[in-house]
């Protein structure tokens, strides 16, 4: 699509979720985009046609079967675009569109739209994850990086390879870098793993921090035979708790085995891994590692109150000692967790920046690269 194309011709994208929704939200936009509204829309209240609406003035009215919402909204450029408001039922948006595609009306998505408008690569792609995201520090993260953050960043570290800084844009670089850690699991979620013995409470930890009956809890030994995940937002973080089959060598039951399979491939991809005892065990639990986490479950039912160092106790069921289980998760996902930097700073977000910007500091190394490391950054700010 080439931008002679785009000012002759007229589009509508849609800005809301394409899934079933309380409201549906649709941007006319392009040469004739009042024209096309103006014919389609019906106002409830008198003949003024959109055109003539003030910018941002709501109008009601029908548009094709749907009672919407329609207001005109200026762009920086001096054009038109029409915003349209209505029930987010795929079958009501779907009649818009098709209404729209008669008045020859193209349907483009999001990405194509901004495109248009004059914003790039890194912005485009932190809208499309600020849009995924549903955890509201995890939001603030990514809406910095909508307005630039890692931008600007990046932009220090071409400024310090243009002017022979080559081991202070290393470091920036290096530093950056290692935000992609937790940074590309903030639209989707940190990963957490709970393992452990059948029966040692898996599920009564999973439905005592969703805070309802999301999975099935029994006393059966073997009854979560599946992989459950459940998305939780914890301090403001996103984190998808996976509920596995309980952990043990030798079973009969060839769904259980199955389920045992699973759990194990799961846990070897978690970003955090509950290994989770019962009172009994907590003599023998192994202390945790720099990515595991040991809990004591059923803290109400133990004898002792005495905690093995390096150890939590637990009870899901009385709600002792589950904040700071809560805290202790944060603290292992988000390194230096610290809210005041983690939410100021350039984060690196998606997968296709990371790799991007790792071949950029491959390129830093050896002399004859750093121009080369240089030009390839320049490109990559102006896609």
């Amino acid at each position: 699509m080439t931008e002679d194309s785009i000012s002759k011709a007229t589009y509508v994208t849609q800005f809301s979720a394409e899934a079933s929704g309380a409201i549906a939200v649709l941007r006319i936009w392009g040469s004739d985009a009042a024209g096309v509204a103006d014919r389609l829309f019906r106002p409830k209240y008198g003949q003024r046609g959109l055109a003539q609406s003030q910018p941002g003035e709501l109008r009601l009215g029908w548009f094709g079967i749907d009672e919407v919402v329609a207001l005109v909204v200026p762009t920086d450029g001096g054009d038109l675009e029409v915003e349209i408001q209505g029930h987010g039922s795929p079958i009501l948006v779907k009649s818009i569109l098709q209404a729209l595609q008669k008045n020859h009306v193209t349907a483009i998505d999001q990405d194509q739209y901004l495109k248009a408008h004059g914003v790039l690569w890194l912005e485009r792609k932190a809208r499309e994850h600020f849009n995924r995201v549903n955890a509201p520090k995890a939001a603030e993260v990514l809406w910095k990086q909508v307005n630039g953050t890692l931008r600007r960043t990046l932009e220090q570290i071409q400024a310090r390879l243009e002017g022979g800084q080559i081991e202070s844009s290393m470091d920036l670089m290096d530093k950056l870098l290692m935000t992609a850690v937790w940074g590309t699991r903030l639209s989707r979620g940190f990963t957490v793993a709970l393992a452990g013995a059948p029966n040692v409470g898996k599920s009564t930890l999973v439905n005592a921090l969703a805070g309802f009956e999301r999975v099935l809890v029994s006393p059966i030994a073997g009854t979560t035979r599946d992989l459950v995940d459940v998305s939780l937002t914890i301090e403001g973080w996103p984190l998808v708790v996976t509920d596995m089959a309980g952990l043990r060598d030798e079973t009969t039951d060839v769904l259980e085995a199955s389920g045992i399979a699973l759990a194990r491939d799961r846990q070897n991809l978690a970003d955090l891994v509950i290994r989770l005892y019962g009172p009994d065990e907590s003599k023998t639990a192994k202390t945790c590692t720099g990515t595991d986490l040991v809990v004591i479950t059923k803290r109400d039912l133990m004898e002792e109150t005495v905690v093995p160092e390096g150890m939590l106790a637990i009870s899901a069921r009385s709600g002792q000692g589950i904040e700071t289980f809560m805290a202790r998760m944060i603290e292992r996902l988000i390194p230096e967790n610290d809210s005041d930097k983690q939410l100021a700073g350039a984060v690196i977000f998606d997968r296709e920046i990371e790799s991007e910007l790792r071949e950029v500091r491959r390129l830093m190394n050896g002399e004859q690269s750093t121009n080369i490391a240089s030009l390839y950054l320049s490109e990559l700010l102006q896609r």
